[in-house]
């Protein structure tokens, strides 16, 4: 095989080649391409308890409301 940029001999492991870095195709040989992105399973591995989120998520904004009210029963007195 030989590269189609600048006509150097490649062997047939070679993915680049070795003078110009030009990619090496061949229509005869299959091309096994490595995922740069996270699969869908790999990337939704993680399940979160809805229920649990949404209830601390109401209390965080809950003590801002309670905690006012407390102290003014409390100084009142």
């Amino acid at each position: 095989m030989y590269c189609i940029k600048c006509g150097a001999h490649l062997s047939d492991g070679q993915d680049k080649c070795p003078i110009c870095t030009t990619k090496v195709y061949h229509p005869d040989i299959e091309i096994k391409t490595k995922h740069t992105y996270p699969q869908k399973k790999d990337y939704y591995s993680q399940q979160y308890n809805h229920t649990a989120v949404l209830f601390v998520v109401t209390i965080l904004f809950l003590i801002p409301l309670i905690l006012p009210l407390l102290i003014e029963l409390n100084l009142s007195k």
